[in-house]
């Protein structure tokens, strides 16, 4: 399988802080799989997690950027900094002022790596273990906190509320600390509707058994 899901995926940022915001950052930590020069990469050199560098190049992970647009399908201007693989910068057209809240439209795809290298990503068997497969805000607490992901397992990230829409195939078990508020089976793919408010990074687990190790 090619072990990739197609996201389609709407962030509602409220600016609660005093300050006007001119550009947004992103977390896409999911793209901190790609090769070997990311944050990630050079810090598994250093804890010696040689697997990473020789590593097939479908154990490893990335993120395809299709496009960011606003409400009205507009393009935002967006960039990856420099040296900071896994995070994206959006410029708003206006500066979003306090209060205030834009929607910010992503269109992606994530390939999810080996779990061998984070204990997250897929298995052998088949299982997905996931936990930054997704993109989420930075934070902003009167300047940007920038944090690659260095698999600390401490990122600080801000709680959000979700409202998630899963088409898997039909064989893989759901399990989440999110809501499922429905699923239904149609044209040999499982919708799953899923829910949470206040949430920080929830893990996703599609297994194809109940029983979770």
């Amino acid at each position: 399988s090619t072990k990739t899901f197609n996201i389609q995926q709407e962030i509602i940022y409220e600016n609660t802080s005093a300050t006007a915001l001119s550009e947004l950052y992103f977390n896409d930590w999911a793209n901190s799989f790609k090769d070997k020069s990311t944050p990630l990469a050079k810090r598994f050199a250093e804890d010696y997690l040689r697997r990473f560098h020789f590593a097939k190049e479908e154990e490893r992970g990335f993120t395809k950027i299709y496009s960011i647009t606003n409400q009205n399908a507009q393009n935002f201007e967006w960039e990856r900094p420099e040296g900071l693989p896994d995070i994206i910068k959006v410029n708003l057209a206006q500066p979003l002022m306090p209060g205030e809240k834009v929607s910010i439209n992503f269109l992606y795809q994530v390939k999810i790596p080996s779990e061998k290298f984070t204990r997250y990503g897929y298995d052998e068997q088949g299982n997905y273990k996931l936990k930054y497969w997704y993109l989420t805000p930075s934070v902003f607490d009167g300047e940007w906190n920038i944090y690659s992901d260095k698999n600390l397992g401490n990122q600080f990230t801000i709680p959000a509320n979700y409202s998630i829409k899963l088409t898997t195939p039909p064989y893989l078990y759901v399990a989440t600390v999110l809501n499922t508020d429905r699923f239904f089976t149609d044209n040999g793919f499982k919708t799953t509707y899923l829910s949470g408010d206040n949430k920080v990074n929830p893990p996703l687990y599609l297994t194809k058994t109940y029983r979770l190790e």
